[in-house]
């Protein structure tokens, strides 16, 4: 397309020789578009466009182009008075809002978003930015860079007499890696319950993405690992256990990873009743080794793993059957407490394995004679003419052995038969609440001791 003559003195035109064609065309396209435009002194100005072409400026009739380029002695000086101001930081953050700022010279009659396009949020590219005198005030927009690159911002203004347009400061979108490693995950409830949701908290800055991983008492969770999402908290339940929780967030630059958190999720209160006028035990300090020392203070105690899945206080928790020779004892045991510990067997376990342990009631932490049962069901104390080696009862504080445990069938007056891949519950309490045996009279606190050995290949 060609406009000839055009009125209009070179000096004035500046970038703005585009858009006095833009307002006289009568068509429009949406592909890279030409235009060769002569003025009154037969001078040359070639526009060439972007992939846009020319379009229309919404609402109206005038026609409009963006990432225009101009070549020829005919496009005038980048001096004119119709040059519109823009400025931006020379550098930006991916995802991290910035300010552009612009104002137009004062006959300015209307101003339009140019370019970009894409990769910037906020920057209505094409849309009306003013009309009148509002265009010669000072203008901020805030705008996101939402991919790395490098932009121009560009605003095309007209007057009585002539148009103008004006690239703005590059902007690179440089990505900066999540931060910080080895942070924090808050379990909100602490001690949650099974079948209740809680939440994981954690704070990381520039991550795009982050997948959260667990080991324990399952591998896979609901709401945890099958989100990707950088997004905190995240909401999810789980079936009484104890889980290993650990999030990986990244982004384009590099990653980040948590410290591990461990959530252990205690079964159903509604879903244990013990023997009348007993209360289970939710939580205790437990003190290792003759002299119940050093301590873990405000210990879950709903779960096998918290108990006897520690050797001393420091160690890691290692799963049932957890580690041999593990003595604890409950200091905060009541006399009308009950224990019922939950532990599930693991899934490989066959039924020639050699693996077996047992329970022994130390003489060295004496207390009252003491009841104990292996159970699938939370606080069961009662007889089972199945597998009668799951109980003991009214044992004394002599190290005897309380309860036997294997895989191998057979011999069940003396051993309690597991099964692999099933929840139990380690139940315990005092045989008579009301004795007085190696506890006072006026105490209502007989800490519960116990040293859990195994052997054999797991």
């Amino acid at each position: 397309m060609t406009l000839s003559p055009l009125s209009a003195h070179p000096s004035r035109l500046t970038t703005a020789a585009v858009a006095a064609m833009l307002l006289a065309a009568s068509s429009f396209s949406f592909a890279q578009t030409t235009i060769r435009m002569t003025t009154t002194q037969s001078t040359e100005c070639v526009a060439v466009t972007d992939a846009n072409g020319l379009t229309l400026v919404p609402g109206g009739t005038d026609l409009q182009a963006s990432g225009v380029a101009l070549t020829g002695n005919g496009c005038g000086s980048a001096g004119s008075n119709f040059q519109a101001e823009i400025s931006a930081p020379a550098a930006a953050t991916v995802g991290t809002p910035f300010n552009v700022t612009w104002s137009a010279a004062q006959t300015a009659t209307q101003c339009v978003y140019g370019t970009p396009s894409s990769g910037v949020s906020g920057w209505p590219a094409g849309a009306n930015a003013c009309t009148g005198s509002a265009c010669g005030t000072s203008h901020t927009v805030p705008v996101t860079i939402t991919a790395a690159g490098t932009y121009n911002f560009s605003i095309v203004c007209t007057s009585a007499s002539g148009v103008a347009t004006s690239a703005g400061v590059v902007a690179t979108g440089a990505v900066n890696p999540p931060a910080p490693d080895n942070f924090d995950l808050t379990v909100t409830p602490s001690s949650p319950v099974a079948g209740s949701p809680f939440s994981v908290s954690w704070s990381v800055s520039n991550a795009t993405e982050c997948k959260g991983s667990v080991s324990g008492a399952a591998t896979q969770l609901s709401g945890w690992t099958d989100v990707n999402t950088p997004s905190s908290p995240r909401s999810m339940s789980a079936a009484a256990g104890t889980y290993t929780l650990s999030l990986v967030c990244k982004n384009s630059a590099g990653q980040v990873t948590s410290k591990p958190a461990t959530v252990t999720v205690s079964p159903s209160a509604g879903a244990c009743v013990g023997p009348e006028g007993l209360t289970r035990i939710m939580t205790s300090n437990i003190g290792y080794g003759p002299m119940s020392s050093p301590i873990r203070s405000s210990v879950n105690v709903t779960e096998w793993d918290n108990i006897w899945g520690h050797f001393n206080s420091t160690d890691p928790i290692k799963p049932w059957p957890g580690y041999g020779g593990s003595g604890v004892n409950l200091m905060q045991f009541g006399r009308k407490n009950f224990l019922a510990a939950h532990f599930k067997t693991p899934s490989n376990v066959s039924s020639t394995s050699t693996l077996s342990g047992y329970f022994i009631y130390p003489v060295n932490l004496a207390g009252p004679n003491a009841d104990m049962k292996i159970s699938k069901t939370c606080g069961d104390f009662s007889p089972d003419t199945a597998n009668p080696g799951c109980l003991v009862t009214n044992k004394s504080t002599s190290d005897e052995a309380l309860v036997r445990w294997k895989f191998t069938p057979g011999n069940t007056g003396s051993y309690c038969i597991l099964e692999p891949n099933t929840d139990y519950y380690v139940n315990m309490k005092f045989t008579d609440p009301n004795s007085t045996v190696e506890c006072a009279a006026g105490s209502s606190i007989c800490p519960l001791p116990t040293v859990h050995q195994y052997g054999g290949n797991p």
